[in-house]
């Protein structure tokens, strides 16, 4: 039984190579006995059977999993091939692995932040409720009334929670450090689904007013600040002087809505449902099961309606809108993310169309290899299976090493931008690389490759043999097409190098504005921080407070001046108040006037270096009993009384009159990239408030002086507790930090664009200068000077890189359209700008084409002839 199922195993096998040739060969015999009466009967069945080898094939692709082995063999041939050619493999390689590895970055970097910057969370399912109208178009905090009205009207959301940011002292055995973090519904970790290390979210009630106080800590906190504690859980730590029982720690890279360092409950008091106008809230949802977005919208704004008419007078104008998650804090990165995208697709499309240029100038030379395997019998498509397979090799190596620089350029774009910059960002602290923006680039790089490689074949198997193996000359006009397919692509690298050189020169001039300008306050040896004081001090406490820290930080050794304010300039974190003007009617549109609202001591003026243009600044007269007073900022006198003296004018601010006595010159709370804001300057002797900002001036490095000031805040309150410190250099520096990675970004981009359309154009001239060595010698032996030479193959290259100047200059006026909301002090079209780059690429081109060009002038003649 066992033979007879060998037997039939053996007889259903594929025939070996030496069968198929046996079984030919008897066919062959056979039909030479048919041919017996002929004078070569053997010969004339050879004819009339055709190519054995191609026969042989045949059969072999009948019986055989053919493709299997061909490709194993193709790709083998590739790997001889390319080993053959080091030069054009290591050019290629290089030029894909720049192009692949600086568009995983930039895609990685883009899917990160504005695709999945909650990872862990089903965001998808997730919903930021924002709440905003005409008059504050862009705010998005929501009111308490909006929160339960949401959680009891709106069927299509699950869940509606809510977030408030919260920042106090975290008492440890060595002092206060300062935490952050936010205020929370007890629902919110249930409506993001939060995965946790340890222990669970709050409990039911954990926000009622009076509720036991406990806390749930982020895992950076846990692990840094703990050490890992494995018995944190039920343990007690001490937040704004209050003891905390920690429930839960949230699992590794979990961040919402972005990061933070302790969540504590947020007591909703019975008051909420009618507290229409304290917006304050982040307001966060889940849509609920069957439910879309589109459903949610139109039954939230069905609620905002309704909100409207129970409270007219401070809901009539706002409506609430719910976006997807993902869109928190990412407004202002959309344009950073288009124009990233762009530049990193260009950078993508001239290393492709350079490597395909590479592969057109190789495949011209081996054009008669190719000619002779298509007139032996190879088939055409096996042919081009071969060019395919060194194509994927190439771009297989290529992708090995742009992963590298991929993984690379990740970690150093998420390294530029500062930890206390980054922590607004939600994906920023997980960013890496991302495999579908890896395949992705890879497979555009093959596909660019690939086409361009088939073309030649298809051309090069319909040319006869003989006139291919017959040309010995290497001026053959044959590859004219090919010459003029790779000047255009030429053309476009250059194009796309002008486009993205001007892009980066328009960023770098205005990062060097920002730093230059002036934002009104001094930035040279001043140390700035935040302070906190403990929760729950009276009115009397905090003035005692800062009146003892004012006197002991003047009082330090090096300490020229110091001061506290309510809040940083250059920090983009500030906030405002309403007032009046008595005897000005309201507007029309019912829209307050609003003003930045800051709490300063006397010394504040002096140790920011602000300038008092008239009036006086804030003094130690300014007493609680003494009358209120406050200074305002220039933008705010001109607007309010354009051409008249602010002095002696009267604010109603909190429903209480304070009279104006000095006019300050503008600062600028964000950057100088910002608008300037309406600031009134109040005393926080007269006005205090528990969160405030220090500014210290001192003699030498601001930065030497950390540990003094934390001496004296430390002796003069215990419980206070300062973070942020950091010297006003860098706080200017973490405001331009985004600018100057954009910038860095596009520069290094445009560096790889530069780079790949030298090489290509260099590439092109030597290619033409090889294979016109013969006509050159020719040339100069009949008389021509090297110089004639030397213009001729120059001027050919220049006016390739005109035009690529020419159509440059176009694109780069598009782009620079979208670079608009990111550029200070230097316009999208700036004519110098433009004028420049074009002059300083042009001048990149032609040092490249010289190298050729004085090749092709130092030919010799004798030699060519020879040749």
């Amino acid at each position: 039984m066992l033979a007879r199922l060998r037997h039939l195993l053996r007889r259903s096998a594929a025939p070996t190579d030496d069968e198929i040739a046996r079984e030919l060969r008897d066919h062959i015999e056979l039909e030479a006995e048919a041919r017996a009466g002929e004078p070569d009967p053997r010969a004339a069945a050879r004819r009339a059977f055709g190519n054995l080898s191609v026969t042989a094939e045949s059969v072999h692709d009948v019986w055989h999993r053919q493709w299997v082995e061909q490709s194993v063999q193709d790709l083998r041939h590739a790997w001889r091939s390319l080993r053959r050619s080091p030069a054009y493999a290591l050019a290629v390689g290089i030029t894909l692995a720049l192009g692949l590895g600086a568009a995983t970055a930039v895609y990685s970097i883009v899917d990160g932040i504005a695709t999945r910057p909650y990872p862990l969370l089903p965001q998808d399912q997730l919903v930021w409720i924002v709440e905003r109208s005409p008059q504050c178009p862009t705010c998005y905090e929501g009111s308490p009334a909006a929160l339960v009205a949401l959680r009891q009207r709106a069927t299509a959301i699950s869940g509606v929670a809510a977030a408030a940011y919260w920042r106090g002292a975290f008492r440890t055995a060595g002092g206060s450090e300062m935490v952050r973090g936010f205020s929370v519904t007890a629902n919110l970790f249930a409506v993001i689904d939060a995965p946790f290390a340890l222990g669970h979210g709050f409990p039911e009630g954990a926000d009622a007013p009076g509720a036991p106080g406990v806390g749930v800590l982020s895992y950076d906190f846990w692990h840094n600040r703990l050490a890992a504690s494995p018995g944190v859980l039920d343990s007690t730590i001490t937040l704004g002087g209050k003891p905390v029982t920690i429930v839960g720690v949230l699992a590794k890279d979990v961040i919402f809505p972005e990061a933070a360092d302790v969540y504590l409950p947020y007591a909703l008091g019975a008051e909420a449902a009618t507290d229409f106008q304290s917006r304050h809230l982040l307001l966060f949802g889940r849509i609920a099961p069957g439910a879309t977005i589109q459903a949610a919208a139109a039954e939230v704004a069905g609620v905002a309606q309704q909100l409207a008419r129970e409270s007219p007078r401070t809901d009539r104008t706002w409506t609430l809108v719910p976006r997807p998650a993902r869109d928190y804090h990412t407004d202002d990165l959309k344009v950073v993310d288009t124009i990233a995208v762009a530049a990193a697709f260009l950078v993508l499309l001239a290393a492709c169309m350079s490597a395909a240029n590479l592969s057109l100038a190789r495949l011209a030379t081996r054009r008669s290899e190719l000619a002779l395997r298509a007139a032996l019998g190879v088939r055409r498509w096996r042919l081009a299976r071969h060019l395919l397979a060194e194509s994927l090799v190439l771009a297989l190596l290529a992708s090995a090493l742009g992963a590298l620089l991929a993984h690379w350029g990740v970690s150093a774009l998420r390294d530029m931008i500062p930890a206390t910059f980054a922590r607004f960002i939600p994906g920023w602290a997980h960013l890496r690389v991302d495999g579908r923006a890896l395949v992705f680039t890879l497979a555009a790089s093959i596909a660019s490759t690939a086409v361009f490689a088939l073309v030649p074949v298809f051309r090069a198997t319909r040319v006869d043999g003989a006139s291919v193996l017959g040309d010995d000359s290497r001026s053959s006009t044959a590859g004219v097409h090919g010459g003029r397919l790779r000047s255009v692509l030429v053309v476009l690298e250059i194009t796309v190098a002008l486009v993205l050189v001007t892009a980066c020169t328009l960023l770098t001039r205005s990062v060097r504005n920002m730093i230059a300008g002036d934002p009104g306050v001094r930035r040279d040896h001043v140390l700035s921080m935040n302070l906190t004081l403990q929760s729950g001090l009276t009115d009397s406490a905090m003035r005692d407070v800062y009146r003892r820290l004012d006197a002991a930080l003047r009082a330090e050794p090096g300490v020229r001046g110091a001061g506290v304010t309510s809040t940083l300039p250059l920090s983009n974190h500030f906030w405002g108040t309403s007032f009046e003007i008595p005897g000005r009617p309201p507007a029309p549109d019912g829209r307050p006037l609003t003003a930045i609202d800051e709490r300063v001591s006397p010394g504040y003026a002096d140790a920011a270096g602000m300038r008092i243009l008239t009036g006086r600044w804030i003094t130690a007269a300014d007493t609680p009993d003494a009358e209120r007073v406050v200074v305002v900022s220039k933008w705010l006198a001109d607007q309010m009384w354009p051409g008249a003296s602010a002095i002696g004018r009267v604010l109603v601010v909190d429903r209480l009159p304070w009279q104006i006595v000095g006019v300050a010159a503008d600062v600028y709370q964000g950057g100088l990239d910002e608008p300037l804001h309406p600031t009134i300057y109040r005393s926080v002797f007269q006005a205090p408030y528990g969160e405030s900002a220090i500014a210290v001036w001192t003699r030498g490095d601001p930065d030497a002086a950390r540990d003094a000031v934390r001496r004296v805040v430390a002796g003069v309150d215990p419980d206070a507790a300062i973070g942020d410190v950091m010297s006003m250099r860098a706080l200017e520096s973490r405001h331009v930090s985004g600018f100057r990675m954009v910038a860095a970004l596009v520069t290094v981009l445009a560096s790889i664009t530069l780079l790949i359309a030298t090489v290509g154009l260099s590439g092109l001239v030597a290619y033409g200068v090889s294979q016109r060595s013969r006509e050159f010698g020719i040339r100069l032996a009949l008389g021509a000077r090297a110089s004639d030479i030397l213009a001729h193959v120059a001027g050919g290259a220049l006016r390739l890189a005109a035009l690529g100047i020419a159509a440059g200059a176009v694109g780069a006026l598009l782009f620079a359209r979208l670079l608009t909301a990111l550029l200070y002090g230097v316009g999208p079209g700036d004519p110098v700008t433009l004028a420049a780059a074009s002059a300083a690429l042009f001048l990149v081109v032609l040092a490249a084409a010289l190298v050729p060009a004085f090749r092709a002038a130092g030919v010799d003649p004798a030699s060519a002839l020879r040749d």
